[in-house]
């Protein structure tokens, strides 16, 4: 399983029988391709599921593993039908609900056309062709090859700090308690 940047600015996860899933930027809709006839049939969709990215939420799901212990998995869960992305098959099940959150927040900011694209390794071939993310990285002074030219050193010192969850704000406001009234959980 393999998840790759297009140069239509768009984030395409594969698998052997093709894209199972799309998050594109420049159009702000995610889609869910339908792997098999009639899969999305019972919510009224014949096909693939597209819908706008503002239309799902993030869950972090949690299961037990073989001795007891805690994993997270975060997935994206339409507001509205019951369709949904499991990102585990990105980052695997993890024992810290930070990596989650931090992969929901680089999501966000990747589908935001009003924020410059994140600033990785994987995108930096593609910034020029962001309107938003060029004209940042211009205002910015941010050099076309930043990453790529970057020695070793810099490099995974740079790595280790944008990979760093400890920065990760799990106490900030829920800004969709005005608009959702949750069953379980926490409401701050």
């Amino acid at each position: 399983m393999v998840i790759k940047f297009v140069p239509e600015r768009h984030l395409l996860k594969t698998s052997r029988k093709g894209p199972v899933w799309e998050l594109n930027r420049q159009t702000g809709l995610v889609t869910i391709f339908a792997r098999k006839p009639g899969q999305f049939r019972k919510q009224g969709i014949e096909g693939d599921f597209v819908a706008p990215f503002y239309e799902f939420d993030a869950a972090i799901h949690t299961i037990p593993d073989r001795q007891g212990f805690p994993q997270h998995m975060l997935n994206l869960v339409h507001r509205y039908q019951v369709a949904a992305i499991d990102f585990s098959v990105l980052m695997g099940r993890v024992y810290r609900q930070k990596p989650c959150v931090a992969l929901w927040d680089f999501l966000q900011q990747y589908m935001d056309v009003s924020k410059p694209l994140p600033d990785i390794p994987d995108l930096e071939p593609f910034r020029h062709l962001d309107p938003t993310t060029a004209e940042h990285d211009q205002r910015t002074g941010r050099p076309a090859r930043y990453w790529r030219d970057m020695d070793e050193q810099a490099f995974k010192a740079r790595i280790n700090e944008i990979t760093d969850t400890s920065k990760v704000n799990m106490d900030r406001l829920n800004i969709m308690v005005r608009h959702v009234r949750y069953l379980f959980g926490s409401q701050k």
